[in-house]
């Protein structure tokens, strides 16, 4: 009786298969994220970033990712709408495929009612995010928000 044997797989190529997975994986994370802010999700927020994630958006907000998302929330009384939608996206993963640092551009659409009329702000930055693989998930652990430009339209008020 002859025996049927694979050759194993170069490692080359189970590496670079690998890579490729955990760069889906890591956009899946980083769509569900601004799927998560967009429609105040807090819960599938939270799921997606470490116990301990910690986010810098400067001035506007540095600390613990849960209270980044609650003073998205504390602002959501005068906004009318948000979309985040992310572009390329650039991963870079650590020898041991434990931890990875990623580069995304993001732009956001936010409507407002700032008292004077409806304000719809176009707002291009950067994400400079830190992962890490557990639980058979990449979860964020630090975020670094860096804005590139912004355009804002103002419509007075008719009333």
């Amino acid at each position: 009786m002859e025996a049927n044997f694979c050759e194993p797989a170069d490692e080359s190529v189970c590496q670079a298969e690998s890579i490729l997975v955990a760069e889906r994986l890591i956009n899946s994370a980083l769509l569900g994220l601004c799927q998560a802010t967009d429609t105040y999700d807090l819960r599938s927020f939270l799921a997606l970033c470490s116990i301990d994630a910690h986010m810098d958006f400067g001035v506007r907000y540095t600390g613990p990712a849960e209270g980044f998302f609650l003073s998205i929330v504390e602002a959501r009384t005068v906004t009318i709408a948000m979309e985040h939608k992310i572009g390329k996206v650039k991963v870079d993963f650590s020898m041991d495929m434990l931890t990875a640092h990623s580069r995304t551009s993001v732009v956001a659409d936010v409507t407002r009612n700032n008292g004077e009329g409806v304000q719809q702000r176009l707002v291009h930055g950067e994400y400079q995010d830190n992962w890490r693989f557990l639980d058979n998930s990449w979860l964020l652990q630090g975020r670094v928000y860096c804005q590139l430009s912004e355009s804002r339209t103002q419509k007075r008020s008719t009333t």
